[in-house]
């Protein structure tokens, strides 16, 4: 329980900061309006935005060059990027999550260990996922007009990017592309987390224990922004050392050369 509270405790505070700097700053990027381009921005369009990072981690609700021209999304383009969740980047990080809850004994805690107990805690994160990507990314940015995609700031100093990752939580951008309190993510978040009552042991279906669900995945949103936020940085650099270092090519014995 302890755990728990700190835990919250440092969610919401990471938030409220993230709040403050984005109440003292409407500085974050914005691309410029230019519906001419409109079709090479759709979600199912074959843009950078939607490469994988790793090869493995889908990269559909990001929008990594900071200059795209920005157009807004339909509802129906919104539900598009809901696909994500069935992805193997989702299965994989589903039975990742499964095993470090069995291993620990976290939330949600089944008290059974072995194949069952995996079973079910794989399957509950699965459903965590789905429903959270459904509200968070369809419905609500849907009904209230928010954008559901996170725009990279791609430049400027490590604290600067890192906050605006961090912010995406609270303000994100409307389908005016004018910045607004991102309430799809809470709302969002916390119906996924009400929804988790159906399948979650009966001792934890409270509602501390929706709230500090709401919480850690909050918290889960905004550390996994600062990731994507500098993926691309890290991909270039890999990508620049193999072209630095390129593979030994085997030499031709001199007894072989004419």
């Amino acid at each position: 329980m302890n755990c728990t509270k700190r835990l919250l405790g440092g969610t919401f505070g990471l938030l409220f900061a993230a709040t403050i700097a984005a109440g003292q700053s409407s500085d974050l990027p914005k691309p410029a309006t230019d519906n001419s381009q409109a079709q090479a921005n759709l979600p199912d369009a074959p843009s950078a935005d939607q490469k994988r990072i790793f090869g493995v981690i889908s990269n559909i609700k990001i929008v990594t060059d900071p200059s795209t021209p920005f157009h807004p999304l339909t509802s129906k383009e919104k539900f598009k990027l809901v696909r994500e969740f069935f992805d193997i980047g989702t299965l994989l990080g589903g039975a990742l999550g499964a095993g470090i809850t069995q291993a620990t004994g976290g939330p949600p805690n089944y008290e059974q260990q072995g194949a069952k107990g995996y079973g079910k805690r794989f399957g509950a994160e699965l459903g965590d996922d789905f429903t959270s990507d459904v509200f968070v990314t369809g419905v609500f940015p849907s009904l209230l007009h928010e954008d559901p995609r996170y725009f990279r700031q791609g430049t400027g100093s490590f604290s600067s990017r890192t906050f605006h990752a961090i912010s995406h939580v609270v303000v994100t951008r409307n389908d005016s592309s004018h910045n607004t309190y991102n309430f799809s993510e809470f709302l969002g978040n916390l119906t996924s987390s009400g929804i988790s009552n159906a399948y979650y042991p009966d001792r934890e279906r409270g509602v501390g224990d929706v709230f500090s669900r709401v919480g850690s995945r909050i918290g889960g949103d905004a550390i996994g922004l600062i990731f994507r936020e500098f993926a691309p940085d890290i991909l270039r650099k890999l990508k620049r050392k193999k072209q630095v270092d390129p593979p030994a090519s085997a030499e031709i014995p001199a007894s072989a050369k004419p």
